[in-house]
């Protein structure tokens, strides 16, 4: 049984958590591992390895030869606690750009992929991937004017919230910074930061003090 440290008596002897009234068991139920307590008992290691497999299994509740190696690395990760975090983060891939999900969103998205799919059998059967947002032709995802109908039913204007979003952030960022965070050709965040008509003259003349005055520290610590 492993007792956890709770300070040193005056003689530097070690207090164990018995010797103040807080006994509490740290060995892992499952492996014996001493210390890193996560839940139910079990050390963060298991319960790292049991979402690991819960994540990468397939229905059969086993992983595919391919995939071991990397779910081997993942449970055997030096820091569990982390690991667990990150493997607890969404993302969605759209085309070839994953994005990170909020908590809240990434539940709504999971639980829309675990729903069944109500397609015509012939797009049931259709082998390849499963689409989170099937089309009507067997094996390809919605389209966009299809999934834009859907939207707009739920009274949400497709076009006016596509624009909103960099009309959002050229309101808030400088063209040259805009372009860099969103990829946009530098022409491009240009036209949004005028569609926004944020001047800038007092951020660019807040830079320029702020770099003044690194240049006048500069001279005196020389001096």
């Amino acid at each position: 049984m492993v007792q956890p440290l709770i300070a040193w008596d005056d003689q530097g002897a070690e207090v164990c958590g018995p010797c103040v009234g807080f006994a509490v068991d740290h060995t892992c139920r499952r492996c014996g591992r001493a210390g890193n307590p996560r839940s139910r008992g079990r050390c963060a290691h298991c319960v790292l390895a049991e979402r690991v497999n819960a994540l990468m299994a397939g229905p059969d509740g086993t992983v595919t030869p391919q995939l071991k190696p990397l779910a081997a690395a993942l449970a055997d990760a030096p820091s569990p606690f982390p690991a667990i975090q990150w493997i607890k983060a969404a993302h969605l891939v759209l085309g070839r750009h994953p994005v990170l999900l909020p908590p809240r969103l990434a539940e709504l998205l999971r639980h829309l992929a675990e729903q069944p799919q109500l397609r015509p059998q012939l797009s049931r059967v259709h082998p390849g991937p499963r689409w989170l947002f099937p089309g009507m032709v067997p094996g390809k995802p919605i389209s966009t004017h299809g999934m834009t109908q859907k939207i707009n039913r739920h009274g949400i204007p497709v076009r006016t919230a596509r624009n909103a979003a960099p009309a959002a952030l050229a309101a808030d960022l400088p063209s040259p910074v805009l372009a860099d965070v969103t990829g946009m050709h530098r022409h491009t965040a240009l036209r949004w930061v005028a569609y926004a008509r944020r001047d800038w003259a007092e951020y660019l003349a807040a830079r320029a003090e702020d770099e003044a005055a690194r240049k006048g520290k500069g001279r005196k610590s020389g001096d």
